[in-house]
Order: C-alpha cells, then structure tokens, then sequence
C-alpha cells in the first residue's frame, strides 16, 4: 500500500506541472438498478453534466451495464453508452462507446480497497465525418479506498489512469466523496473530482462536483 500511494502521489505531482487551462463542472446521474439474482445485475443511468463554471450543458449520457460476479471478489461488467457533447458553437458531437473492465475487491478490516482495470472503445460522429469508423481505444486503471463505518456512510478515495492505447497516459482522475445509504433501494454519492489532462495539445484541469442518486430494486 505505501509503495502504490507514493506512485499515486508522483503521477498527481508531476501531472500539475503540464495543466494549462482551467474550469469547474457539476456531474449528476440517476441510476436504476436490477438485481437479477446474487451473480448478475443491470444498470442504467441517465447522466446530465455541465461545465464553464457549471453555466453551460456539455454532455447527455445515456448506459447500460451489466454485472456478473465470478467469485466472491471478483467481478467482470459490460457498459454501452450513447453521449450527445454540445459544443461551443451549438454543434453536437455523437459519440458511442462499448467498455468492458474487470473489478477484484480487497477486505482489510474496515477498509476496503477496488482494483479495477477497463478497457474502452469509442466511435465519434457514426457516418457524420470521414474517420468516424476510427475508434478511441483507452485502458483504464483505477484504485478506490473505502471506509466502512458499519453504518449507511462510506467515505471513499480513488484515482484513475487513463492509458491512449499505442500512444502514451494523457488523464489522471482522483476523487474523494462518500456514499450514503438512505435504505435498502436507495443510495446517493457525492464526490469532488480533480482531472488532469497531459501529455496532449492544450491539456486542462477540470474541477468537477458530482451528485448521483441510485434506485434498485
């Protein structure tokens, strides 16, 4: 653990040095869960996000994921999601994206520790611009830390490494939030998002504020 959270804490200081521009969003998301039985569950969010200071609309999400738990610790899960990003100019980009990662939990006491490796491939503009069948293809390596208070809030810590495959690590994401548990079919999250772009033309840092509320049944 001391020899992850000193690599954590390199890639964040060295990444500051590359930030050039600046801004604060809000990201917000409605989830709907189904638990199909104590292995497989499916889950679809509706996600509104905002940015220039949380005055402009930037993104519609729309995604469905599915979960299946192979052991107790680990699990594989599937994503399709469909984004409408509003441009400046009033123009909206299409994108769709297929993702699919791997998650093994670690319990140590009350502290519970997410690795999570994801790989994505996404297509921008289908048949609206000449290389559209070109897709983005990322790896995507996160670490959360959990603390269970054995009661319905959670604290929680995590940074995410993004990796542009065959050409270089260009987005660190770190949060720090909590999840509550308002009963057994209701959860809310709350988090505080630094992301860090580097290693690209123009890089930025975005401030993010994100509220999410989750139903399952």
């Amino acid at each position: 653990m001391k020899v992850i959270s000193f690599i954590v804490f390199l890639i964040i200081s060295a990444n500051g040095l590359f930030a050039q521009t600046r801004d604060f969003g809000i990201w917000t998301n409605l989830s709907l869960g189904k638990k199909v039985n104590n292995r497989l569950d499916f889950t679809l969010t509706e996600s509104v996000r905002f940015d220039e200071n949380a005055t402009q609309l930037a993104q519609h999400l729309t995604s469905l994921t599915a979960s299946f738990k192979i052991t107790k610790k680990l699990s594989v899960s599937s994503t399709l999601r469909y984004a409408q990003k509003f441009k400046y100019d009033k123009s909206i980009n299409l994108k769709s994206r297929f993702q699919i990662g791997f998650l093994y939990k670690v319990r140590i006491k009350n502290l519970g520790i997410n690795l999570e490796e994801r790989f994505q491939s996404q297509l921008t503009n289908v048949k609206r611009v000449d290389n559209w069948e070109i897709p983005s293809n990322y790896m995507r390596t996160r670490i959360t830390v959990k603390y269970d208070f054995k009661k319905k809030i959670e604290p929680f810590f995590s940074t995410e490494l993004f990796y542009n495959v065959g050409v270089n690590f260009d987005n660190l994401r770190s949060r720090l939030g909590f999840s509550y548990e308002i009963d057994k079919f209701q959860s809310f999250k709350v988090f505080y998002m630094i992301d860090k772009e580097f290693n690209v033309k123009n890089p930025s840092t975005n401030y993010i504020l994100g509220l999410g509320y989750k139903f399952s049944f």
